[in-house]
């Protein structure tokens, strides 16, 4: 759910939220910490990025660990039995 919302509320929100600001107004404006319109965008676009590599690399480990699982199961599975002399 928070992936649908990431890529369907909080990027558009965000892209919208900076577009909204008068060009002129967004080249010459700098923030009292000093940062202007643009650094602000990029820097909530980055957040956006690492929060979604976040969730993917978690997505990815589930199925890792489940590929693992797996892999036990079937070599537990389909073992040879071991003859003994």
């Amino acid at each position: 759910m928070i992936v649908l919302r990431t890529a369907t509320v909080y990027l558009p929100d965000t892209i919208r939220a900076y577009l909204s600001i008068p060009p002129d107004w967004a080249a010459a404006h700098v923030f009292a910490d000093g940062t202007a319109p643009a650094q602000v965008l990029v820097a909530q676009l980055s957040e956006l990025e690492r929060a979604a590599r976040r969730m993917r690399d978690a997505a990815v480990e589930q199925d890792a660990s489940a590929l693992l699982i797996n892999g036990k199961f079937l070599a537990e599975r389909f073992a040879t039995p071991r003859l003994e002399l």
